[in-house]
């Protein structure tokens, strides 16, 4: 196992908290400087990036998270990737060779095509609520990219009924570098996803917030 994989600072995932944003959390924990190795020693690839909502490797970051954390691969694909959003129409078959393709050390490129099968464009930056950011902070002391924030059909936070808001972080295509949910990436000045909402229109968009939210905790 390469050297720098310090696993005891590995932390543990928070509620419906992306296994990018973990991954994250570990990296600047663990003070890890060599970038390019990150993606081979935790994931197994072979080859730089890897996607953020539908990664590659889950069995290799599995096999070496703390097993006082008690999280199985089946839980990783589950809870903290947007299988089960992107899959819920998919026929069995089909579910099952994405979630084979996403245990395996395999390229993510055919799973970065399958978001783009929706009729609502995948969003092209991670988002985040501003107002749960700081519940968050005071809360976990750090925030993190929510899963469920992530979902192309969510353009709200139903619990502090705003636009959710753009970080600079790119969410298509792959990925070699891991952000934080922090300042840096989160500014205070970014780009609401959809701005000057009348309260009924919140309550729509709350409303399909929920149900978005739902479709990717079933477990089919």
């Amino acid at each position: 196992m390469p050297r720098q994989l310090r696993l005891t600072q590995f932390p543990q995932p928070y509620p419906d908290e992306l296994l990018y944003s973990v991954v994250a959390r570990y990296v600047h924990r663990a003070g890890i400087r060599n970038i390019n190795s990150i993606n081979s020693s935790l994931f197994g690839l072979n080859h730089n990036g890897n996607s953020i909502d539908l990664p590659s490797g889950i069995m290799r970051i599995a096999s070496v998270i703390p097993e006082g954390q008690n999280i199985s691969a089946d839980e990783i694909v589950s809870d903290h990737t947007l299988f089960n959003f992107h899959t819920a129409y998919t026929d069995i078959s089909h579910r099952r060779k994405i979630y084979r393709d996403m245990l395996a050390s395999g390229s993510p490129d055919k799973r970065i095509a399958l978001r783009r099968k929706t009729l609502i464009a995948a969003p092209k930056y991670l988002r985040f609520c501003p107002a749960r950011q700081s519940h968050m902070i005071e809360t976990f002391g750090e925030a993190y990219w929510r899963r469920d924030q992530q979902l192309a059909h969510v353009v709200v936070c139903p619990t502090h009924r705003i636009s959710l808001s753009y970080s600079h972080v790119k969410l298509q295509g792959r990925s070699s570098l891991y952000y934080r949910a922090d300042d840096t990436s989160c500014h205070t000045d970014t780009t609401a996803v959809i701005d000057n909402l009348l309260d009924k229109e919140i309550d729509v968009l709350s409303r399909i917030a929920k149900r978005s939210r739902q479709l990717s905790q079933i477990v089919q």
